[in-house]
This record gives structure tokens, C-alpha cells and sequence, in this order.
């Protein structure tokens, strides 16, 4: 399994925001530490189940609406796992980092 770095999470989360707006830098460095094991950001997520060979089969709207719950506290990262095992299909095999 190739997993992300925290500088990869900062650059996904520097180009949100230089896209749609927000707050640039971090509010917790420790909360950092463990972003890239915890799926909480929408396109680390997704850059990790491509790199990992998986594809995101939910629906533009589910997909939505299952981070929005997520960003608001209503859902917990066990059923964040039970949705994303419900929602992916392993495509092809894990690409080389480079």
C-alpha cells in the first residue's frame, strides 16, 4: 500500500484553497501528523485510492454529502471505512512512487 506524506497533504490542501477559498496554513501541526492515515480530506482520499489502484464509484452527490457529514462530525471514520469499502473497486495494480 503506497500511503501519502504530510507534504502531500499540505499541497492538496494549499490548492483547495488557492481554488475555492479558505484558510491557508495549519491550525493543528499534530492534527497534520496523522492526516495521511485518516481519509478526512476528500482529495488526499482520492489521490490515495488511485495511486493504491482503486476507483471511487459513489455518485458526485454521495460523495458530497458523505464529507460534508463527515466535516460536520456525524459520521465516524468506522462508517467512513464501511462507505468507502462499499463505494471503490480495485482497478489495477498499485502504480510505483516516484
Amino acid at each position: 500500500m503506497i500511503r501519502l506524506e504530510c507534504f502531500d497533504v499540505e499541497a492538496f490542501h494549499a490548492m483547495q484553497v488557492a481554488e475555492f477559498g479558505g484558510l491557508d496554513g495549519l491550525r493543528d501541526a499534530g492534527g497534520l501528523e496523522s492526516a495521511p492515515a485518516r481519509p478526512r480530506n476528500l482529495v488526499a482520499s482520492a489521490v490515495f485510492l488511485e495511486i493504491n489502484g482503486y476507483e471511487l464509484r459513489a455518485s458526485e452527490e454521495d460523495v458530497v454529502l458523505t464529507f460534508l457529514a463527515l466535516a460536520a462530525g456525524e459520521m465516524s471514520e468506522a462508517r467512513l471505512a464501511k462507505w468507502f469499502a462499499a463505494n471503490t473497486r480495485k482497478v489495477s495494480p498499485a502504480a510505483p512512487r516516484r
